[in-house]
């Protein structure tokens, strides 16, 4: 009768997905942070935060979107100096800048 339900997850990502087309890159961004904070598979939660970072950051949220690459960036090996770079632009209050670095590092990062 009711074919196939979306599973929770699928919805919160179709929600989150209205979110962000409609503008509200902020309510998108949220939503799949708390998603990707309980999500068990290491590499979807990377994803997540990777996608919630790149977003923010394109809307002119610095500061949430270096937070989320950290977040992203603690999933995976440290790369050096880019790393180091980047979390004491971070600690400066640079967020857009820090999270700049973090996006150019972390897109050389596979999942």
């Amino acid at each position: 009768m009711l074919g196939e339900v979306p599973s929770h997850r699928e919805l919160q990502l179709r929600l989150a997905g209205l979110y962000a087309s409609t503008g509200h890159v902020a309510e998108s961004a949220r939503l799949r942070n708390a998603m990707a904070d309980s999500e068990p598979d290491p590499n979807e939660r990377f994803g997540l935060y990777v996608q919630i970072g790149h977003a923010l950051l394109a809307v002119g949220e610095g500061a949430d979107a270096a937070v989320a690459l950290e977040k992203a960036l603690a999933l995976r090996p440290r790369r050096g100096r880019r790393a180091r770079s980047a979390r004491r632009l971070h600690r400066r209050r640079r967020a857009r800048s820090a999270a700049a670095v973090l996006g150019d590092l972390l897109a050389d990062s596979k999942p």
